[in-house]
């Protein structure tokens, strides 16, 4: 694992001018590695950060502490990678490096002095992804080039032990255009994202929503999917329900393919010869870590993060899970008679393998966070709740897509604070993001997923009369504040995060992209915003239930399992009989209690 830099140390104004001009960081190449190699950067020396002068209660909250916690869980990952995982290899749900980031996780609460610290076991109700291997290579002129890059997204159809040796077909964009005069019956369908946000993130690989569903309309046998970010390193595409197997490769082994087909003209296409070994297993559990840190009163403050993760997972939740491990340690510090509210600090996994479809019948993962959400309802915890913090990847540098450069400065977060019926949270939020130098979004994101789309106003500074009012088209919340799970609508929720940072969902998701002074200013205004809002009644900040329908799971639940979520609802055997009913050629067995 790299190690993070702990060096520079700027004055005040160097850190405003540094935030102001973007200041690129000119990396040294380690041996011969290219500027296209992500592989063959170091870390850059992060600007160092300065507390305002008022903030002193803050000054035990250190960036450099928590991206320890960062590193610690990424080495978790490493482990299990290096353990026999070299390709499925990261903090995935109900694997061993999942269990063990959640054990971990809980020392740290009792480090911390948190009180009932505990396990909390749940049963994932239905069968989950376990690949064993895959190989895709591409053949030219009888000559063999092993797509070294090559992911399958969570949840990639299986080739039952055949080896699939398919013509490919480059479709540009993927879009409908680029299948005029494109036949790819029977073949591989090979595209690349082409807009901004798909280059970045995981869309169009999803069956009901993404471009995959074009290839799959048009006959397509086989689909492979790249980006431009550059580099050759792993992607994890998140999670799919397409009904053909699937992988992500990098820029450079797409770029070999894509000029194979040039090379090779209509009439001599390249082939690419693809296999996978996966299968679904059933009796499967993740963890939840619990610490408790008893107040005054049964009014309750929530702090959650998803400790599951693909690759090292630094980003993407490492960094969420060390805040929530710095706010943990910071408030125990304090005297019990000076907590007002007893906080409640929840680590669950199950959000990387989250799949809302309708060709699978509903939602097929996040089941620790969907026990939670309906655990809390079933005991009227809404209307006791003062504030829901999810802390989702709130650090990142900033990044260049395409050349693959990296900075040593922060990367502006989406954020969310209450939503327009709670102006008085948005402004304790946005003050205390002012205050440390937390980077934003001008526009907040907007209170439903499924909003995306419309257009909404937002002024564009909540303390100048004469801020400009502008349009923007809604970004929705997601995370567990609203696509897993939706406390957005019933409790006051707040969270920043980063979803589009160049190396999201990859393997260079490493804690060298993760920056010290953006940890701690997040995790000192999530401090903050606590404080604040403890000065307050319950009633200036308890959230109403919203206008809107809450959506509700339709993963298959028992009155057992919502109970106690270690219980089973139906037996492996009849698992895989219901996931059958859905997937009749897919393998399903009982969990072997290797993966």
């Amino acid at each position: 694992m790299r190690k993070f830099s702990k060096g520079w140390v700027f004055s005040a104004g160097a850190v405003i001018a540094v935030a102001a001009l973007g200041l690129t960081y000119q990396a040294q190449a380690q041996g011969n590695g290219s500027i296209y190699d992500p592989q063959s950067w170091v870390a850059p020396d992060y600007p160092a950060h300065f507390l305002p002068p008022d903030a002193a209660a803050y000054k035990d909250i250190d960036g450099h502490h928590i991206h320890d916690y960062v590193e610690q869980l990424s080495g978790i990952a490493e482990k299990y990678r290096d353990n026999g995982h070299p390709q499925f290899w990261g903090r995935y749900i109900s694997t061993a490096a999942e269990h063990e980031a959640a054990d971990w996780i809980a020392s740290r609460f009792k480090a911390a002095g948190l009180s009932d610290v505990h396990i909390q076991t749940v049963t994932d109700p239905v069968p989950q992804w376990a690949p064993k291997s895959w190989n895709v290579t591409l053949m030219v002129g009888g000559q063999a080039k092993k797509l070294t890059s090559a992911g399958a997204p969570y949840g990639t159809m299986s080739t039952h032990g055949k080896t699939l040796d398919l013509p490919v077909v480059y479709v540009g964009t993927g879009s409908e255009a680029d299948y005029i005069n494109r036949d790819v019956r029977g073949k591989i369908a090979f595209y690349i994202l082409g807009d901004s946000v798909s280059t970045n993130s995981i869309s169009g690989l999803t069956y009901g929503t993404g471009d995959a569903k074009k290839a799959v309309a048009h006959g397509a046998a086989a689909i492979l999917v790249s980006d431009t970010r550059g580099g050759n390193f792993h992607i994890d595409g998140g999670q799919t329900d397409v009904p053909v197997p699937i992988f992500h490769l990098g820029t450079e082994d797409a770029f070999a393919v894509r000029d194979a087909v040039a090379k090779g003209g209509a009439n001599n296409p390249p082939h690419v010869k693809l296999n996978i070994d996966a299968a679904w297993e059933s009796g499967r559990t993740e963890k939840i870590a619990w610490g408790t840190l008893p107040g005054m009163t049964d009014e309750r403050i929530y702090v959650t993060a998803h400790h599951d993760g693909m690759f090292d997972g630094a980003g993407d939740d490492a960094s969420g899970v060390a805040t929530e491990i710095a706010l943990a340690e910071h408030f125990a510090k304090i005297p019990k008679e000076q907590r007002k509210r007893t906080m409640y600090f929840i680590s669950e996994a199950g959000h990387h393998n989250y799949i809302a479809s309708s060709t699978k019948g509903g939602d097929w993962g996040a089941f620790g966070t969907w026990w939670l959400y309906l655990d809390m309802e079933r005991n009227k915890i809404f209307p006791k709740t003062a504030l829901f913090i999810n802390a989702e990847h709130p650090a990142e540098a900033i990044a260049h897509a395409g050349t693959t450069g990296r900075t040593n400065a922060v990367e502006p977060l989406w954020w969310y604070a209450g939503g327009p019926s709670r102006p008085n949270l948005t402004k304790i939020a946005l003050d205390a993001w002012g205050e440390f130098g937390v980077p934003l979004w001008v526009e907040p994101t907007c209170p439903a997923g499924s909003e995306r789309g419309k257009t909404y106003t937002h002024k564009t500074s909540a303390h100048d009369p004469k801020s400009e009012t502008v349009n923007y088209r809604c970004r929705g919340v997601s995370g567990e504040v609203a696509e897993i799970g939706e406390w957005w609508k019933v409790v006051p929720s707040v969270v920043i995060q980063s979803s589009n940072f160049a190396y999201m969902h990859t393997s260079e998701d490493t804690p060298a992209i993760v920056p010290w002074p953006g940890l701690q200013a997040a995790t000192q205004a999530y401090a903050k915003m606590i404080d604040v809002v403890n000065t307050l009644p319950l009633s200036a900040v308890a959230r109403p239930p919203e206008l809107l329908n809450v959506h509700k799971p339709t993963i298959p639940m028992c009155e057992a399992w919502l109970k106690d979520s270690s219980q089973r609802c139906m037996t492996p055997v009849q698992e895989c009989a219901e996931f059958h009913k859905i997937y009749p050629a897919e393998t399903c067995g009982p969990a072997t209690g290797k993966f």
